[in-house]
Protein backbone atom coordinates (compact mmCIF):
# COMPACT_ATOMS: atom_id res chain seq x y z
CA UNK A 1 0.00 0.00 0.00
CA UNK A 2 1.07 3.22 -1.05
CA UNK A 3 1.43 5.65 2.45
CA UNK A 4 2.65 8.96 0.98
CA UNK A 5 -0.80 8.58 -1.91
CA UNK A 6 -2.92 7.95 1.67
CA UNK A 7 -1.72 11.10 3.18
CA UNK A 8 -1.80 13.36 0.35
CA UNK A 9 -5.35 12.46 0.03
CA UNK A 10 -6.13 13.49 3.56
CA UNK A 11 -4.53 16.48 3.66
CA UNK A 12 -6.35 17.62 0.63
CA UNK A 13 -8.96 16.54 1.68
CA UNK A 14 -8.55 18.90 5.53
CA UNK A 15 -7.53 21.74 3.47
CA UNK A 16 -10.53 21.61 1.33
CA UNK A 17 -12.58 21.07 4.84
CA UNK A 18 -10.65 24.45 6.19
CA UNK A 19 -11.71 26.47 2.91
CA UNK A 20 -15.21 25.98 2.60
CA UNK A 21 -15.12 26.43 6.56
CA UNK A 22 -13.23 29.49 6.41
CA UNK A 23 -15.44 31.10 3.57
CA UNK A 24 -18.25 29.95 5.52
CA UNK A 25 -17.67 32.24 8.16
CA UNK A 26 -16.67 35.15 5.60
CA UNK A 27 -12.77 34.92 6.30
CA UNK A 28 -10.42 35.59 3.77
CA UNK A 29 -6.43 34.77 4.47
Amino acid sequence: MCLSKNMHHFRKMIFHFWHTNTQGQGIKL
